[in-house]
């Protein structure tokens, strides 16, 4: 064989989950700690949507590792107005539709009250005020090997309605 037939090739993040997955089926366990040199901490994302009158709607979304001796994974999310006049009280109104699916084979997520492959909250506030906020920290099953975060946001302000999302994923 030659030197470059030889060439070790990085894999994708798609190839090493698709090897995850057939390597947790056939049952032999493999450490997240073997796919990374460096473990990731957190993950976040954030993105804007403008309004007419050069405010815009702003969404993040943070995930941070797992807890050392719990299941927990802290996260929060926001969706808030920035700059522009105030929101009137009972007019305008911010959404903060925060979800999280996770990926595995039989892979699970607990949070909101809910256990699924996916799992949803809707929060609107209508009180005059600039922001629609979440928190909290969701836990997994055994056979999850990464979840996505997802903050939707929508705000009827200044007479129309605007949208922004921003997704992230940490391997747990």
């Amino acid at each position: 064989m030659t030197s470059t037939a030889c060439q070790r090739v990085a894999p994708s993040l798609a190839a090493v989950a698709a090897l995850l997955v057939l390597l947790v089926a056939v049952g032999q366990p493999v450490q997240a700690t073997e796919l990374q040199e460096k473990p990731q901490e957190e993950a976040n994302d954030s993105a804007t949507s403008p309004f007419t009158n050069g405010a815009k709607l702003r969404t993040d979304v943070w995930i941070k590792t797992k807890i050392v001796g719990t299941p927990e994974f802290p996260w929060k999310t926001k969706v808030v107005i920035e700059g522009g006049s105030k929101p009137a009280a009972g007019h305008d109104w911010v959404q903060n539709t925060t979800s999280f699916q996770s990926y595995g084979v039989a892979s699970s997520v607990t949070e909101f009250g809910q256990t699924s492959s996916e799992v949803s909250e809707t929060w609107r506030n209508d009180a005059g005020q600039r922001g629609s906020f979440q928190s909290g920290a969701f836990t997994i099953n055994w056979r999850t090997m990464y979840v996505e975060g997802h903050v939707s946001g929508s705000a009827f302000y200044n007479g129309q309605t605007v949208h922004s999302s921003a997704q992230t994923s940490i391997l747990t």
